[in-house]
């Protein structure tokens, strides 16, 4: 028989499903694994002044881990408006983060601007 609902995996493309989700749950999320997981493979390849961003950032903690790492160039990613609301609260006393909201294909970025991109998921 047809199921009709779409389920929410059909729905991670839509900024509608993410701002319903970051205001009702304001809590980190890490989707796979936390930043520790990755620690040593960021610290052997990526230099500490190198400017990173985090792709899809979510809710997740990476931002201000890699902060507390000594990573000094971070820009946290997303298309969600309440999440980056969020995060910059979070990190205001975190100069070395700033925030992009939009998506990876529409940034206005020039090419080269950006040493590493860092994506989870």
């Amino acid at each position: 028989e047809f199921d009709d609902v779409i389920s929410d995996h059909a729905q991670y493309g839509r900024v509608q499903f993410w701002d319903l989700k970051y205001a009702s749950d304001h809590e980190p999320f890490e989707w796979y694994y936390p930043y520790s997981h990755f620690q040593e493979t960021i610290k052997d390849n990526i230099d500490e002044n190198a400017k990173i961003m985090v792709a899809g950032c979510g809710s997740s903690n990476m931002l201000g881990d890699l902060a507390d790492d000594g990573f000094t160039n971070i820009v946290g990613a997303d298309l969600s408006r309440v999440v980056m609301t969020q995060l910059k609260y979070r990190y205001q006393d975190y100069p070395q983060i700033s925030f992009f909201q939009g998506t990876m294909t529409d940034t206005d970025l020039p090419e080269g601007s950006v040493d590493a991109i860092i994506d989870k998921g």
